[in-house]
């Protein structure tokens, strides 16, 4: 299922993460104030989102990706919000799971997650698309029907247990190509999305979601 989703969508060409952060990992990141310098263009996004998990209010945020040059400054705010939130990181690029062993292990934590996390912790999942898929990105990727079957039955227990999760107040952050790529139930639960580029945030959210 990999190969075919990577190969079909593009996958591989995304920015992948260092070898230790290899499936899903339980992180405990510090950072400074002065970090938020380093985030740039997302401050503003940052303090918001530190704002909540110190408060302890749950949501959910994705944020669309169409240059790869800006994931490695989305994957910093993802470390300096919990780092100043004081909060653990869940932290799941799926571009870095290289076999069918890797997916399966991180699927099989994502649906545990909602119920076994600390609550009031910062989930981030780097290009989701084939673990929490909308229906339109199965039809464009052109998946056996035999496999489809599966498929939505692992999108329902991951999109049940990450709901869980922001029930219990965590903050979820999704990294994605597009909003569209996104399962409909995450994306109609999403208090915004956005689109980051070289040049700025945009807010997209009431475009998407009339889609």
């Amino acid at each position: 299922m990999i190969s075919l989703l990577v190969s079909s969508e593009g996958l591989s060409a995304v920015v992948e993460p260092p070898p230790t952060m290899l499936g899903l990992v339980k992180l405990y990141p510090t950072a400074t104030e002065s970090e938020l310098d380093d985030v740039a263009i997302l401050r503003p996004l940052a303090e918001k989102l530190i704002n909540m998990v110190r408060e302890k209010k749950g949501g959910l945020f994705i944020v669309e990706v169409p240059q790869k040059e800006v994931i490695a400054l989305l994957r910093k705010m993802g470390e300096v919000v919990p780092g100043l939130g004081g909060a653990p990181l869940y932290f799941l690029a799926v571009p870095s799971l290289k076999s069918s062993g890797d997916f399966g292990e991180a699927v099989g934590k994502l649906m545990k997650l909602g119920d076994e996390m600390e609550a009031g912790s910062v989930v981030y999942l780097e290009f989701p698309e084939l673990i929490i898929p909308s229906d339109a990105f199965l039809t464009t990727a052109n998946i056996p029907e035999e496999l489809k079957m599966a498929i939505y039955m692992m999108r329902k227990e991951v999109v049940d247990s990450l709901k869980k999760a922001v029930d219990r107040g965590s903050l979820i952050l999704i990294t994605t190509l597009s909003a569209t790529y996104i399962s409909e139930d995450v994306l109609d639960k999403a208090n915004k999305v956005y689109r980051l580029t070289t040049s700025g945030v945009q807010d997209i959210t009431d475009a998407v979601k009339q889609q």
